[in-house]
């Protein structure tokens, strides 16, 4: 992002001096040049973080978001999905608010990518006008453009990608330092470890 900062701001300061010399016709070119050769460069950044991480041989259930639809939802997850060893994977619908949902102890470490569709029927103002004139008044009228139409309402449909993470468990040793000790001395140390996973 610093070089798309440096980039427009150079562009910025070739513009200005143009104006100021009398030269506003070149001030558009400089400012677009600017921002084209800056533009491929603005995306650059790390790898995309995970939307669940899990830890090996924690239990837990955790919850990502796909969105907030209908009152109903009717969701469900590819056929060719992963698995994940020791982990149940399904979507959850909560008053019309979709998650997927992961819950168990995984075992082994990975990513994990999941895709699903869904679909919900939300009132939807011109399917309930077609409805009412072709139903109710037996009037020929078309669908309206871009909806399908179900009665009063508009079924949406579409489809998510969710990444699932399972990472290793972090160990701490505690004490990290022995202190200073010469070669051949005994010393007696209790250590204790927090963190990890297992027995």
């Amino acid at each position: 992002m610093s070089f798309l900062f440096t980039i427009l701001f150079y562009s910025a300061s070739l513009c200005l001096r143009r104006l100021r010399f009398g030269q506003a016709w070149h001030t558009p070119v400089r400012l677009a040049l600017g921002v084209l050769i800056a533009l491929p460069f603005a995306g650059i950044s790390g790898a995309a973080a995970a939307d669940v991480t899990l830890k090996i041989g924690v239990e837990q259930t955790k919850y990502s978001l796909i969105g907030s639809m209908g009152d109903i939802v009717y969701s469900s997850l590819a056929s060719d999905n992963p698995t994940i060893p020791g982990v149940t994977v399904r979507t959850f619908d909560s008053s019309g608010i979709l998650y997927l949902n992961t819950s168990g102890t995984p075992t082994t470490t990975g990513t994990y990518t999941f895709n699903g569709s869904y679909y919900y029927y939300a009132y939807d103002q011109e399917c309930g006008a077609y409805y009412e004139a072709t139903v109710n008044y037996g009037l020929d009228y078309d669908p309206p453009a871009g909806k399908n139409c179900s009665g009063y309402y508009n079924i949406v449909s579409g489809t998510f990608t969710r990444t699932v993470e399972v990472v290793a468990a972090t160990l701490s040793v505690s004490p990290t330092s022995l202190g200073t000790l010469t070669v051949g001395q005994a010393a007696s140390v209790s250590l204790t470890t927090t963190g990890g996973s297992g027995t």
